[in-house]
């Protein structure tokens, strides 16, 4: 499958969401997949737009200047998905990208993933609520509150899910094989925990 894989930080970051994509990122390209990789370019990395990996211009993050967010329109990363050849686009952080990439997904009638990582409805709030209302619209039925779970160790799985359990439910929603006859779904990874 040829998918493009958004983000709106990556290493060299050093955070729990950067090194999940980044994990989430290899195991994908690991197991054949083609995958273009969109996020911002830091300030100490050189500029790269190549079959693997678009480094968007970039800007602080008010709350935490010392991260960057991406910025692209639309219409570039469309562009870009033409180029690659996209099936799937997925988002993994509901940032300006998110938003440009949700947009250009749409233009071009591709199917879109997202997953919520980062409370971006605290660090930027105006922001958060158009990404959501987009992704509202692109998937036509309302996207539930996220709930918050206490990792307990009453649970079979007391522990966060790793990239590559979760990373092949994507590639199934996506695959006009596996996913054909489906027209829309929730399909809970929830590591034992009751689906939400």
């Amino acid at each position: 499958m040829r998918l493009a894989y958004i983000t709106e930080t990556y290493p060299p970051e050093l955070n729990g969401v950067a090194l999940t994509v980044a994990r989430t990122v290899a195991y994908l390209r690991d197991r054949g997949h083609g995958l273009l990789l969109v996020r911002p370019r830091q300030t100490s990395e050189a500029a790269r737009d190549d079959g693997d990996e678009w480094r968007t211009a970039s800007w602080p993050i008010p709350v935490y200047r010392q991260l960057r967010f991406g910025l692209a329109a639309a219409g570039s990363v469309a562009q870009r998905l033409r180029r690659h050849r996209a099936e799937l686009v997925h988002i993994a952080t509901q940032g300006p990208l998110g938003w440009a990439a949700l947009h250009a997904a749409q233009q071009l009638g591709l199917p879109v993933t997202a997953d919520f990582r980062t409370r971006f409805d605290q660090v930027q709030p105006a922001l958060h609520r158009r990404v959501r209302q987009s992704l509202d619209r692109c998937l036509d039925a309302p996207i539930p509150q996220r709930r918050q779970l206490q990792l307990r160790s009453d649970r079979a799985l007391a522990r966060p899910a790793q990239p590559e359990e979760l990373s092949p439910a994507y590639v199934f929603l996506a695959s006009p094989v596996t996913a054909a006859y489906i027209t829309g779904i929730v399909l809970p990874v929830t590591g034992s925990v009751g689906a939400i």
